[in-house]
């Protein structure tokens, strides 16, 4: 009686042969685990839960946490300049309330506003776009003072600099990687011991040296939502631990110029 029948025909399909060929998103993981909680309960339950990268989780998510958590005591950790996934969380205020904390309990928010792994040079020019991508996040300030500047050329075939840069920065560095967005992948001559990713897969990765492709792409990536575009050309920015470098052929995005 929830769903008329053009809604179920919506959300069936066919099933496959084999439960093992199911294929199941993060997203509809999190619903069918709120399923089974209401039709069996919740087999299993912790004193204590730590939860790491939880801006990326979804409202569902975090229900499917709390569920496993009866006493409400956890260690929620993450980085709400990085929340890039769909449904991501915008405060951690919400959090909270989707993690179904009673009003009573206490809880406590520390913000971490010093960086150890980027230098400052890379990381007060990405700082750049938090007022835009996230404006309720401090930026945080780098230990490692100094540091070379990132290098921003601004070329007409973006692919064949990024080439020629990568195979520089081998020479230099112990690890590269180029963050390069679809439109342009197959396009880029990657010498060997340099690794390839797109925007999304760059989260949790870091690398000597950097190369950044059009970053005016990378902030289109998301799909049209702007704040989180620029949240993802955040985290490819920072994943530069040494050197970072920037080619583009579109303008840069404002923050940026």
């Amino acid at each position: 009686g929830v769903l008329d029948e053009d809604e179920q025909r919506l959300v069936l399909r066919k099933g496959a042969k084999r439960a093992a060929d199911e294929t199941w998103t993060d997203a509809e993981l999190v619903v069918v685990d709120e399923c089974r909680a209401r039709c069996e309960g919740v087999a299993r339950t912790y004193g204590h839960v730590v939860v790491d990268e939880a801006q990326d989780l979804t409202a569902m998510g975090l229900r499917a946490i709390a569920r496993r958590c009866p006493s409400g005591s956890m260690t929620v950790l993450g980085d709400l300049a990085q929340a890039t996934a769909p449904g991501a969380q915008r405060s951690w205020d919400d959090a909270v309330v989707h993690l179904g904390v009673p009003a009573s309990t206490v809880v406590e928010q520390a913000e971490l506003t010093l960086g150890y792994r980027v230098p400052a040079s890379v990381l007060d020019w990405a700082n750049r776009l938090l007022a835009e991508a996230a404006p309720g996040v401090t930026p945080a300030r780098s230990v490692r003072a100094g540091g070379a500047p990132p290098g921003v050329v601004r070329v007409d075939d973006v692919a064949s600099v990024v080439g020629e840069l990568a195979r520089r920065r081998v020479r230099e560095h112990t690890s590269v990687g180029i963050v390069v967005p679809d439109e342009l992948r197959a396009a880029v001559d990657v010498p060997e011991g340099v690794q390839v990713v797109a925007p999304v897969e760059a989260k949790g990765l870091e690398f000597d040296s950097v190369i950044v492709a059009e970053p005016a792409l990378v902030a289109r990536a998301a799909g049209g939502d702007t704040a989180a575009g620029l949240r993802l050309l955040y985290v490819a920015l920072t994943r530069a631990v040494q050197h970072l470098d920037v080619v583009h052929a579109e303008p840069l995005p404002a923050p940026l110029r």
